[in-house]
């Protein structure tokens, strides 16, 4: 089995979430429903953090944790498939 390093890559991959519109408040991008916090997160420690306050968009990195990038990073993407 790969290491997550040679899944996710160097920088980790998009998951489709954004704070964009309102810093703090995390949605889907293609649904604009709000991520769940009452019942998962998976943070890294002091994620999110907006560093430069130019980090709106959601990856999930090497260790499995999540963090906030800059929307213009290039990275690989994960694609939601519709279900059946």
């Amino acid at each position: 089995m790969p290491s997550t390093g040679r899944i996710f890559g160097r920088g980790g991959v998009w998951v489709g979430a954004t704070d964009l519109v309102f810093e703090g408040e995390w949605v889907w991008s293609e649904s604009q429903g709000k991520l769940p916090e009452q019942h998962y997160t998976n943070w890294y420690p002091g994620e999110p953090n907006n560093l430069g306050s130019n980090e709106n968009c959601l990856t999930i990195i090497n260790s499995g944790y999540w963090n906030d990038i800059a929307c213009s990073t290039l990275l690989h993407y994960l694609c939601e498939m519709p279900s059946g």
